[in-house]
């Protein structure tokens, strides 16, 4: 995944600058090249019939919110809106404040693919051991709501580049401690959780580029400034309840 993070956004952007249709067929035409090899080389692994958590248990509903890992869920459904906020503004953003083209965007995504894979394959586990996961997470949040700050004030495409770096190595540090969590925390049913968890993240990817574009509409600077406030409120308002599940998992 990680490799693929890293040559994706370098073809895309490639590809993008002949032509902005051409990302599209080229990614259509790999997924569909893989159909043939999931059906051969990808049989089912879940043979245990009997203890499939029933749908009804696994339903997002109102009711999740008695869930004793609400927070968590609720942390996921954070950490999804602001990057896809991020996500669905940043190339209109970096475009309009620094004249990035794709070449210039395929080229970044390249690095932050590149970031992912040496944060969270390199360090995330050695870091995990001496500070813990909710350290990671308060400290995942601070750094990612510096570098919208920092991304809001860009005045060229180095400082540009700079800043996203350090966002993305924010979200690095904050997805996979948030998911450990969830797991180490489930009591019962740890693929209904974790698929709660994902549920409440594709919601917010789902509001975040709307919200983040209707901002952006009304000034280019707002759904940086406003990401980058709600995740300082979600380190000043959710600490004790994040720590929680920390003294959880450490039982």
């Amino acid at each position: 995944m990680g490799v693929g993070m890293i040559f994706g956004p370098a073809l895309g952007g490639w590809l993008g600058h002949y032509g902005f249709h051409l990302p599209f067929f080229a990614a259509g035409g790999l997924a569909l090249l893989t159909c043939p090899f999931a059906y051969a080389f990808l049989p089912e692994s879940h043979t245990d019939r009997g203890s499939q958590v029933t749908e009804a248990q696994a339903r997002l509903s109102p009711g999740v919110i008695n869930h004793p890992l609400f927070t968590l869920f609720l942390l996921g459904f954070i950490l999804h809106f602001t990057m896809a906020m991020f996500e669905g503004t940043f190339a209109l953003f970096a475009k309009d404040r620094v004249g990035f083209g794709p070449k210039e965007m395929g080229t970044l995504f390249t690095v932050l693919g590149v970031i992912g894979v040496v944060v969270q394959g390199g360090f995330i586990g050695k870091l995990v051991k001496r500070f813990g996961d909710v350290n990671l997470i308060k400290a995942g949040l601070a750094i990612s709501a510096a570098g919208l700050l920092l991304i809001w004030v860009s005045p060229d495409m180095g400082a540009m580049f700079a800043s996203t770096a350090i966002f993305n190595i924010g979200g690095s540090l904050m997805g996979p401690s948030a998911s450990t969590l969830v797991s180490k925390n489930s009591t019962g049913g740890q693929g209904a959780s974790i698929g709660l968890m994902q549920s409440f993240g594709s919601l917010g990817r789902i509001l975040g580029p709307v919200v983040g574009g209707v901002l952006y509409d009304i000034n280019m600077n707002i759904p940086y400034i406003a990401g980058a406030v709600i995740l300082v409120l979600i380190v000043l308002l959710a600490d004790s309840k994040i720590e929680k599940y920390d003294i959880v998992a450490a039982r």
